[in-house]
């Protein structure tokens, strides 16, 4: 019997859920960044401003659909400059489209703008939520908007300057970045796969993405250009808001810097991958039972299969695929319960 960790049915869309427009900080208006995005071969896009929350429905066609979604700080609170302080980024995701209040409402985080204006915008909660940089307050934003009706994206940790002990008590992230295209081009430590791991090892079960997190500074073609270098495919019945939300909350996903995944599923004792050419395809547990198919000089590996019986003592496994260029594709951690076994 075949199970599927990524779904048979349905169709992979390519999504960019961390991205910036003319709303806040970036420099292309949402009209834009549709026109951008879909050309290049993405069918799902959350325009994640910061502090700002718009329903963009107004951009969808049977082709191309927008999630409702913003990014939140919670900035440490020192006397060091800003670009000193850490702090955490999150992303959320509303699981009703129309969902468009905002919560965790602190004026602070509306640079240079008047208190009493900012308080006219749509938000749920009192209006001077004093957000608190610890495990304790960012599990308390986490708890309002799981309140509230949202899926969540631990950001960036390297670009935040958040360690191990930053983040080691966080409790009820949906995702986390895996990949930040814009920390990449930045010159931060990007790849955050060292990070997913010790949350894992945690006991945190969340899922991965990777994104632009794009402010578009600088054209298409531009080597600064922050745009179409980090996405996510996800798995879905349908190109519907309701389809994509729910793949989303189940883990029908994983992220890319460039790698496809094809096939990942479970039959008779053994673990199969397919994938686009590739060098290499490792396999990543919580205890040392690591295993990897590599390509010989010249050639390249298309698909891999381990052995469930090597993983009888481990908790769960996750996938990388990595492409001639280097380049990674990554799975979420595949937990040995879900399939029954353990």
């Amino acid at each position: 019997m075949r199970t599927y960790l990524l779904p048979e049915e349905g169709r992979f869309y390519k999504a960019n859920l961390h991205c910036h427009s003319t709303l806040s900080d970036g420099d292309l208006t949402p009209e834009q960044l549709k026109e951008a995005y879909k050309r290049k071969g993405y069918s799902i896009l959350s325009i994640t401003d910061h502090e700002r929350l718009n329903n963009h429905s107004y951009l969808d066609d049977e082709d191309f659909l927008t999630i409702t979604g913003f990014e939140l700080e919670v900035l440490e609170k020192s006397e060091l400059p800003n670009k000193l302080k850490r702090t955490c980024h999150i992303n959320f995701f509303a699981k009703d489209r129309n969902n468009t209040s905002l919560f965790a409402f602190d004026t602070m985080y509306f640079w240079r703008q008047d208190p009493e204006k900012v308080k006219q915008l749509k938000h749920t909660g009192p209006d001077d939520y004093e957000r608190v940089y610890s495990a304790e307050g960012v599990n308390e934003v986490l708890r309002l908007a799981k309140e509230n009706g949202f899926l969540s994206s631990f950001n960036h940790p390297q670009w935040s300057l958040q360690n191990y002990e930053d983040y080691r008590d966080y409790e009820g992230f949906t995702m986390m970045e895996i990949y930040n295209f814009s920390s990449d081009i930045d010159g931060s430590f990007a790849y955050a796969a060292k990070d997913y791991d010790n949350m894992l090892r945690d006991g945190k079960r969340l899922f991965v993405c990777a994104t632009d997190d794009n402010h578009n500074r600088f054209p298409e073609g531009h080597p600064h250009c922050d745009s179409f270098g980090g996405f996510t495919f996800i798995k879905a019945k349908e190109l519907t808001y309701e389809a994509v939300i729910n793949a989303l909350e189940k883990g029908d996903f994983y992220a890319s810097m460039g790698p496809e995944i094809y096939e990942l599923y479970v039959e008779d004792g053994k673990v199969h991958l397919t994938c686009s050419p590739a060098q290499r395809i490792s396999m990543t547990p919580k205890g040392r039972n690591f295993e990897c198919v590599s390509a010989r000089e010249g050639e390249f590996v298309t698909e891999a299969v381990y052995e469930l019986n090597d993983l009888q003592h481990e908790e769960y496994f996750r996938f990388e695929v990595i492409d001639g260029r280097g380049k990674r594709a990554a799975t979420r951690a595949y937990y040995l319960d879900e399939m029954g076994l353990k």
